[in-house]
């Protein structure tokens, strides 16, 4: 069944920017949507919901997974979830809002974020995660978000989210060969928190930037980042754009191949 104080709800839009239609988009045998879902129920909670305003996305996905289906477009991803929150059932006391281009997240990866958010210091108001990298074309690109971090809290082993960037952050990292950090499509909230999220109104860098995390920064909440150190230099693609979906595809054949080998030890 699944821990059932925990849910997560993937936010769906189509009108991308840079990929109209990205979640639909075929891959590996599913679509882009359908491997976020799998990795999103095998996770271990006790609900998992898509939240759309596109009946597109609800005839797809049927009666496949838990839906709610809006009648208005939201501004971001974490209002759509908010908006869907409250119908969840009210067991429910953390929400991570999984984001729909994320098909190669690991399964072992999504459970750490769980893990920690379950277990957040009082102080913290939000959480996601983060790998540490090397790959300096990756670092340059403005597809891939990202976050530079503070120290630690107390008796906790969340960083502290200081900021988070298209741009290539912190400087002098390729020069000096200290790893940057990649962050990944996934935030977590107490449930009462996910409301008072949606009650920010977004300005300033989160609206130059368009990170919504930005938006939480700036009216002065802490972040929490789980550093995922076990996949140290191994940051997977997210779908940003249709030439992504190859490096996607490569990615979880490997990570297949990987998984029938090691079966082949047992």
């Amino acid at each position: 069944m699944g821990r059932q104080d925990v849910a997560i709800v993937i936010p769906v839009r189509l009108e991308s920017r840079r990929f109209p239609g990205k979640a639909l988009a075929p891959l590996a045998g599913k679509t882009v949507l359908g491997h976020v879902v799998a990795c999103a129920e095998a996770a271990g909670v006790g609900h998992v919901w898509v939240a759309t305003d596109s009946p597109e996305v609800a005839e797809v996905l049927g009666d496949s997974c838990p839906l709610w289906l809006s009648e208005r477009p939201f501004d971001c991803g974490c209002d759509r979830v908010a908006a869907a929150a409250a119908f969840l059932p009210a067991e429910v006391r953390w929400v991570i809002n999984l984001q729909a281009d994320e098909p190669c997240l690991p399964v072992a990866a999504l459970e750490a974020v769980v893990a920690a958010l379950t277990e957040t210091p009082a102080e913290v108001d939000m959480v996601s995660a983060c790998v540490p990298m090397w790959d300096w074309q990756m670092w340059r690109a403005e597809d891939r978000v990202k976050v530079v971090l503070g120290a630690a809290w107390a008796g906790s082993d969340l960083r502290r989210g200081l900021y988070f960037s298209r741009s290539p952050v912190p400087f002098g990292a390729e020069r000096s060969g200290v790893a940057w950090h990649l962050h990944l499509g996934l935030y977590g909230f107490r449930r009462e928190r996910l409301r008072d999220f949606a009650a920010l109104a977004p300005e300033g860098l989160a609206l130059v930037e368009d990170l919504e995390q930005l938006r939480a920064l700036a009216w002065g909440w802490r972040l929490g980042m789980v550093v995922l150190s076990q996949w140290a230099g191994r940051g997977w693609p997210a779908i940003d754009r249709p030439e992504d979906l190859a490096l996607a595809a490569c990615c979880l054949e490997q990570r297949s191949v990987a998984a029938v080998a090691s079966q082949g030890r047992v």
